[in-house]
């Protein structure tokens, strides 16, 4: 037991340093796109489209280096006959569609909140609380301070803290 929960160790840093190695050569901007950032960027659109191409993949992937190849070869985790680029397109593909789909919206996202934002706990129902008032939207965009992606941004919090946002509703 002592032997498999040493390998399972193994196994673990050295998938996590070869997913690292694999991530840093990536180009800079794929490595810090967000959501934000493609939607207002003609040119991370036309570089990374939502559907991204394998073509692109591919030529984003090839210049990995060979000790890559060599240590996913060793681990058993690269098929035979299976060049790097092909076993990490599909992987590539799903992460740039991942980061540049909008966020779901707040009602959607409520299976994902787990507890209170604000005070943690995590055994009392959650509401959502706008960060832009909707009254505001308008002349947020208008004026610049925030983008049309970030208008339905939410807190999830219970009750008692929701309460603290408005206190003249509470009183």
């Amino acid at each position: 037991m002592k032997h498999f929960t040493l390998l399972k160790g193994v196994i673990l840093r050295h998938k996590k340093y070869t997913a690292h190695e694999i991530f840093i050569i990536l180009p800079p901007a794929l490595r810090t796109i967000t959501y934000s950032k493609w939607l207002k960027s003609p040119t991370l659109k036309s570089l990374y489209p939502d559907d991204l191409p394998r073509e692109t993949a591919y030529s984003i992937l090839n210049p990995l280096p060979p000790d890559i190849t060599d240590s996913l070869t060793t681990y058993s985790i690269l098929p035979p006959l299976t060049s790097l680029a092909e076993f990490l397109t599909p992987v590539l593909i799903s992460y740039v569609a991942l980061v540049t789909a909008a966020p779901p919206p707040p009602r959607l996202a409520k299976d994902l909140a787990t507890e209170c934002e604000i005070c943690e706990r995590n055994w009392v129902p959650l509401t959502y609380h706008h960060l832009i008032p909707r009254e505001v939207h308008g002349k947020a965009l208008k004026r610049g301070w925030h983008t049309e992606d970030h208008l339905n941004d939410a807190a999830w919090v219970c009750r008692a803290c929701h309460s603290i946002f408005y206190p003249s509703l509470y009183e």
